[in-house]
């Protein structure tokens, strides 16, 4: 039962975090709800997040499937049938969208949340949510198996693992891509964010042994993950699966969408909502 639980709880985990990365919108009087749902409307917002959650959802499934040790595989269908369920009653837009309202206004205005959705009607926009955010959507679940395999990776290696290798360039038709992605305003700081919290939770998980060997044990695993998922890395590898998604003049009119101050700053209010937001999420569960 302990597994079972804390196998939901990753997969819900992934889904709040999934859903954080699709709903970006970008304190004067709070945003009116009936803004927010235009906004929500002009991105996608509800259609992404039901794509996000059947993404993974498939990817757990194949996971199962690929199992071949029998108690393992009824574990893990233990756990991917909770979470369809939890997904088919809680994570639905109905019941979602009071969430992401309430969030959205303790940190975006009326004029704020207008501006953004106008922002989401340009060229600019229409090329981030209709095109990157649902190429993004598919693969999911191939970034999620590329966390998990090297996790999975370093923390059955008993041996130091040999320091990182540099990333070797990526093709040309992906280079303009990884300018833009490494350059979204606050994106590597979120993403420093996001592997510090998820270095406690290994740290939690991982028994220690309570002796000197086993806390080095696990500091030497939560080293070799932060060198080995570093944010060049992932970002590569984002770069790879998208590559062939969009063309160089629509990368170019994100990179350059990224540039302006005003743009910035509403993407880094937007996170401080997308926290809330997860918060509540997983509350809710």
């Amino acid at each position: 039962m302990r597994t079972r639980v804390a196998g939901i709880w990753r997969l819900l985990a992934q889904a709040c975090l999934a859903t954080a990365v699709l709903t970006q919108v970008a304190q004067a009087d709070p945003a009116s709800k009936a803004s927010l749902r235009a906004y929500f409307e002009a991105a996608g917002t509800a259609q992404q997040m039901s794509a996000s959650m059947q993404a993974l959802a498939q990817a757990q499934e194949d996971e199962w499937q690929a199992e071949s040790d029998p108690l393992r595989k009824a574990a893990q269908k233990g756990v991917l049938d909770d979470f369809n369920a939890r997904m088919r009653t809680r994570m639905v837009w109905s019941k979602v969208e009071p969430l992401a309202i309430a969030s959205y206004q303790a940190q975006l205005s009326e004029d704020e949340v207008k501006a953004l959705i106008a922002h989401a009607r340009t060229p600019a926009g229409q090329v981030r949510y209709r095109k990157l955010n649902p190429a993004m959507i598919r693969q999911l679940p191939a970034v999620q198996k590329y966390l998990l395999t090297t996790f999975a990776h370093i923390a059955g290696n008993p041996a130091p693992a040999a320091p990182a290798a540099a990333p070797p360039p990526a093709a040309p038709e992906q280079a303009l891509l990884l300018t833009y992605l490494r350059g979204v305003p606050g994106e590597k700081e979120a993403f420093e964010d996001d592997m510090a919290a998820l270095e406690e939770l290994m740290g939690l998980s991982i028994d220690a042994g309570d002796d000197a060997a086993g806390e080095a044990l696990l500091a030497r695993t939560l080293a070799d993950m932060k060198a080995q998922l570093s944010f060049d890395n992932v970002t590569l590898f984002k770069a790879r699966l998208l590559g062939g998604v969009l063309n160089a003049d629509e990368i170019a009119l994100l990179i350059d969408d990224n540039r302006h101050p005003q743009r910035g700053e509403q993407l880094r209010k937007l996170r401080k909502a997308e926290r809330k937001f997860q918060q509540r999420l997983m509350n809710s569960m």
